[in-house]
């Protein structure tokens, strides 16, 4: 046994006392201390004994302690026994909800690519990453950064760069937590909770729309359908019947690995129904045997009929026709949802704190990150020019020469709430914008690298757009000028 060494008489022999007791040990050893200790001491035990005398009185059995017990006569020869002082507990930094993380799932309109399927992971340790799909063939925009609960009814997301590269400037994002979902008025929304999804929730869907649209027999398009897995997180299923004759299906586990994708060709037969025929899976050899499967028109969906339930599952497959669920989703930001008032009471995702130079998300606790504009200060006469698809028209260049689009849907600048969605003919970008009253500027784009064709104005039109300095509004038209004198001119008609 470890014990202190044994000065002369008259002290008595003590045992070294753990870490946590040394308070303790050092009211109780006969040596010199300092007072300051001494009192601390003294202070300490003075509380301890009268917690002591305030606790209940130990049951008495009748039965006498037996002599040198624990419970009976001190003995003399016995080590005292000491009590474990309190412990002060470090405060802790605040974690994020567990019962929030999870895969959130974001369904929104696209002005020149068939929509926005995007995927929102909010990790249990804090981290997020936004998958971004414009269902255009492209490898999808990836994008991470951090999230927190904000008290039980808000998150704040905070975008910080991509898994290359970190942003210049951070973002920040506060959304509602409702039933299924995280909501915002000022930034994209609905997330649709996955798990919802794949048991049955049934987010707003156009199927007045999608039904006429079906019934003309035309079933060119992207599709969803949502499922449950009994291996991860479940099964987000794209489907596409594409142009000649392609037939693709993109399965996502959201499980962080790569979605499984079958491809194969499709047709229409006297009923008017698809006949799905699945020959290879991509980054694999082909099938043995393709993979069959009908595809009937049922009402606003496409339900999936004669198919092997063993590979497939006996749940059925229906799948909803995406962009009547994209348009059924998407709110413009700003706008109120119904049943919350236009004054923002109670509102959980909104920066109108740092609109008011208070304390909003975007403005406190965020220092350096690029504040969300609120709807309405790029405006001119009243007129917000947020919110809205804009086409090209025109593009001047600093020489004076005109350069016309053969299609302005190819050239499209959209601003929703600091959020700049760009297409530039073949690539798309989706990066972050400022205003002050009639100055704009597009912060770094980060543009998807496709080699456009011969004769495409995506050169002029990317390099025309970093150096925006300012807008105007000319009668219907919107009009950005550049630090080198080039103009472009864009219209909100419709296609």
């Amino acid at each position: 046994m470890d014990r202190r060494p044994t000065p002369p008489a008259p002290r008595s022999t003590m045992r070294r006392a753990p870490s946590t007791r040394r308070a303790h040990a050092l009211a109780l050893r006969p040596a010199t201390v300092h007072p300051a200790h001494l009192a601390a001491a003294l202070a300490l035990a003075a509380l301890l004994a009268l917690a002591s005398a305030c606790g209940p009185a130990a049951e008495d059995d009748g039965a006498a302690p037996a002599s040198g017990d624990e419970t009976g006569a001190t003995n003399p020869t016995a080590e005292p026994v000491i009590e474990d002082s309190p412990q002060i507990v470090a405060a802790t930094p605040t974690l994020p909800a567990p019962n929030l993380a999870g895969a959130y799932k974001g369904f929104f309109p696209g002005a020149s690519s068939p929509g926005l399927d995007a995927t929102l992971h909010l990790d249990a340790d804090g981290g997020l990453r936004l998958v971004s799909d414009y269902l255009n063939d492209e490898a999808p925009n990836i994008e991470i950064g951090t999230w927190r609960a904000d008290g039980a009814e808000r998150v704040v997301l905070t975008l910080t760069g991509t898994p290359d590269e970190a942003y210049a400037a951070t973002t920040s994002h506060g959304l509602r937590v409702e039933e299924d979902r995280l909501t915002s008025d000022e930034w994209l929304g609905p997330w649709w909770r996955f798990e919802a999804l794949a048991l049955g929730v049934e987010p707003p869907y156009d199927e007045e729309g999608a039904a006429a649209e079906l019934a003309t027999g035309e079933l060119l398009g992207h599709y969803k359908h949502f499922s449950p897995s009994a291996s991860c997180c479940g099964l987000d299923e794209t489907l596409l019947l594409g142009t000649n004759d392609l037939a693709r299906i993109s399965t996502d586990y959201l499980n962080d690995e790569t979605p499984i994708v079958d491809e194969g060709t499709w047709s229409i037969d006297e009923e008017g129904n698809a006949q799905v025929r699945l020959t290879n899976r991509v980054g694999a050899d082909d099938y043995a045997q393709p993979i069959t499967f009908t595809l009937a028109v049922a009402g606003a969906y496409l339900e999936a009929v004669d198919y092997d339930e063993d590979r497939w599952g006996s749940t059925g497959r229906r799948y909803a026709l995406f962009h009547a669920l994209a348009r059924s989703q998407q709110r413009a930001p700003g706008e109120p949802e119904e049943g919350n008032s236009e004054d923002g009471e109670g509102e959980a995702g909104t920066d109108r704190g740092a609109e008011a130079g208070g304390e909003g998300e975007a403005g406190a606790g965020n220092e350096g990150a690029a504040a969300a504009i609120p709807p309405g200060k790029g405006s001119t006469d009243g007129r917000s020019i947020e919110d809205t698809t804009w086409r090209l028209t025109s593009l001047r260049l600093s020489d004076g020469s005109v350069l016309a689009p053969g299609n302005p849907d190819d050239y499209t600048l959209q601003l929703y709430a600091g959020i700049a969605l760009v297409q530039a003919d073949c690539n798309q970008s989706r990066s972050s914008y400022r205003l002050e009253g009639p100055a704009l500027t597009l912060e770094e784009m980060a543009l998807t690298r496709a080699m456009c064709p011969p004769g495409s104005l995506h050169d002029a039109y990317v390099a025309a757009l970093t150096n925006v300095k300012g807008f105007s509004m000319d009668i219907d038209d919107l009009v950005l000028a550049t630090t080198e004198g080039e103009r472009l001119v864009f219209s909100s008609g419709a296609r």
